[in-house]
Parts: C-alpha cells; structure tokens; sequence
C-alpha cells in the first residue's frame, strides 16, 4: 500500500522456508528521489527494537542543504549480521547505484564492511569518529588523547593532519600506530578518497533510531507507518519552511556565514592579487583564495562548498557577494525542490485494495526465545558514554 500511495516507493519482504517473518525494506519514492539532490554520503546504523519480536532497526540517512536529516531507507531485520546487512545493501542497491564519490559513514562493524565490499565495491567506507573514539578508549583505557585523535580526523589538509598526528605519536607510539592500521583513509577527512563533506560520524541514522525510541516498541506494521508520519510531517514542514525563505542559500548557511563574518572575516587582512585571487593574512596560517576555482589553501571551502573566513573576508574586500560562492547543494531553490512532493498516509484498512498476489502472500510471526521476566526497555551505557 505504501507503494500505491506513494509511486516509486521500494518495499521488499523476505520470510524463511516456513513462511515466517525474516526482513522488511521501505523507501519512499519521494525520499529515492530526492536523494538526487543530495550529497552522496549516506550514514548507516542500527537500533534493537524492543516489541514482543524484538529485532533490529537499520537507517540509511543523509542530510539536507539546511543540515536537517534526509532518511532514504529502513530496514527490520532479525539482527545486526553479515546476512542482514547484505539483505539491506541488496535493497540498497535497487534504489542508490554504486559509484566512486558515494561514501557510506557507519562504525567499524566487521559485517557492514563485508556488505559493502560485496554490494558496492567502488563507495567508501568511512569510520564514524564518534564510535572510532570509543574504539580507541576500549583498548588503551585512556582518554588524553582523545582531542588529538578527534581534531586529527577533522582536520582539512594533510599538513594539519600530520602535525596532529606527529604529536600523538610522540605521546604513545602505540596508539600511533593503532590508527595507521586503522586506515587513514578510512577515519581523516584530509585522507577521503571522496569528500565526506561535514559529515564525520554516524550520528544522522543514530539520530532517526533516537527519534524513534518509543515507537520501536511498536508491530512492525505500526512503526513503518510512524516513519511514514514523520516522514509526511517533515517533508510538510520543510516545503514550507523553504517557501517563506527569501534568500537565495539555505538559512543554515547564511546563519553559518554569518558567524563565521563576525568571529572571524572581519579581524582579517586582504591583499588583492588578481581580481579572482587574494591573498589572506591574520589567521594562524596566511591562505589564498581563488574564487573561480572556489577555492582557499586551507581547503574548508573546498570541502564545505560554501565560503570559509577566508573566502568571506576575500569576497567582501574584492566588492563580491559570498552567496555568489556557495555551491547549489545549498541552494534554497534545491532545498525546496527536496521537499516538493507529498508522502501520502495509506489510510485505513477497510480502503484498501489489495491485489491477489499480496492477499495470498503468508508471513508468520518471527521464532523468537522470550526471556523470563519483563521485558527491558532501557539500554545500560557502557563506561565510555
């Protein structure tokens, strides 16, 4: 029914040999859509789910012009396994082709990277810093490196991040050579064989699991359809949002720019050097910026795709307008062009019309061992949270 509401939405079920519930997969065609508008970095994650059933939730998201979460697709499975993430990445593949500049964030799970090794050998796979910190705390029990690690991985050039590697090594040569093992290219930003953009950590799935707390309490059935309104509202809401916005780039942006004018641009000093490159000086660092490549030494314009400090304190000595400078992504016309269509609810049950195939189709309750006593709700935190 989702399908027929909602056209080019993508569903799949698959139950075991006697007929009983293994896995479901929804996306929503105006979510498989829209994605075009998106950057190609997809964050990945589960949650366990907490109904009679129990089970697992598997998110795939990604994030608007305006930095909002854009979830692209959903997944019940019985578990976090090999088997189940290569069901997903199967599904995946139906609706998000393999390419060299998509980059899939998740944490270091042995079956995730199988997956995507098997399903989309030409993505990257980046490490979510966030869990790659607790990685780090598990096995060297110390966290006064942990700054270092994080500001290595965020750094912007190689030169940065080596001179914050440089610093770790010296202080413990073992957790030095815990993260080249690790792979740079995997964890630091300046080392991405894509452009991970500003997204360093899985927390955009984690983010829709979080949302979705007490609805995983829910039948399979009713916590899809809670998705679906989310999912109605949002789009509802960010239409329009985008519709009252007069500015030319998302309001995320122009609020960024901005902050970073008055904290920083306007304690810089400009030196013109053609009329598309100047020099910049008053940072840690002298930069130039090369507004027809769009373009500054320290890269932050390059990755971020809207101007730094640099480009901002540039733009406004060279008489240009920044807003001239950010890259379309953050365009407020593709913001709303993002939230154009409608997800439609599918309405009661007594409505439906639903073709023979699927009133034969049978899929029985999971085989599921329910423990003694009531059944836990809350998680316990590790001692690293």
């Amino acid at each position: 029914m989702f399908k027929e509401k909602n056209p080019g939405s993508v569903t799949f079920i698959e139950v075991d040999s006697v007929g009983k519930f293994k896995y479901a997969f929804l996306s929503f065609g105006p979510t498989i859509r829209g994605f075009k508008l998106m950057r190609k970095v997809l964050s990945i994650d589960g949650a366990h789910l907490k109904s009679k059933y129990k089970g697992t939730l598997l998110a795939a998201t990604t994030q608007d012009g305006n930095f909002h979460l854009y979830p692209i697709a959903f997944a019940i499975v019985d578990s976090e396994n090999e088997a189940s993430w290569s069901w997903f990445m199967t599904c995946m593949k139906t609706i998000i082709p393999d390419e060299e500049d998509l980059v899939f964030i998740s944490d270091r799970a042995a079956s995730i990277e199988k997956a995507l090794l098997q399903h989309y050998p030409l993505a990257h796979h980046g490490i979510c810093i966030f869990h790659f910190e607790k990685n780090v705390l598990d096995k060297f029990k110390s966290t006064t490196l942990i700054p270092l690690i994080v500001e290595a991985a965020y750094a912007y050039t190689k030169g940065d991040f080596h001179y914050l590697f440089d610093e770790i090594e010296a202080s413990d040569p073992e957790v030095a050579e815990y993260l080249r093992k690790a792979d740079f290219k995997k964890w630091s930003r300046a080392y991405s064989l894509a452009n991970r953009y500003n997204m360093m950590t899985s927390n955009l799935a984690e983010s829709i699991n979080s949302l979705l707390k007490e609805s995983r309490e829910y039948p399979i059935v009713c916590l899809f359809d809670t998705i679906r309104m989310i999912m109605t509202r949002w789009f509802t809401e960010r239409r329009e949002e985008g519709t009252r916005h007069i500015h030319l780039s998302t309001f995320k942006v122009g609020e960024k720019m901005k902050e970073l004018y008055n904290l920083k641009s306007r304690w810089l000093e400009v030196s013109k050097i053609n009329d598309l490159e100047y020099e910049v000086k008053g940072d840690t660092r002298d930069q130039v910026v090369n507004f027809q490549n769009m373009h500054c030494s320290c890269l932050v314009f390059d990755v971020e795709k809207f101007p730094c400090a640099h480009a901002i304190t540039a733009a406004k000595a060279g008489n240009k307008h920044e807003n001239d400078y950010v890259d379309d992504f953050f365009s407020n016309e593709r913001y709303k062009q993002a939230y154009s269509e409608i997800i439609y609810r599918v309405g009661d049950k007594a409505y439906w019309d639903i073709p023979s195939d699927v009133a034969k189709f049978v899929c029985r309750p999971p085989s599921t061992r329910f423990p003694s006593g009531r059944r836990k709700k809350k998680r316990i935190p590790s001692s690293w949270e």
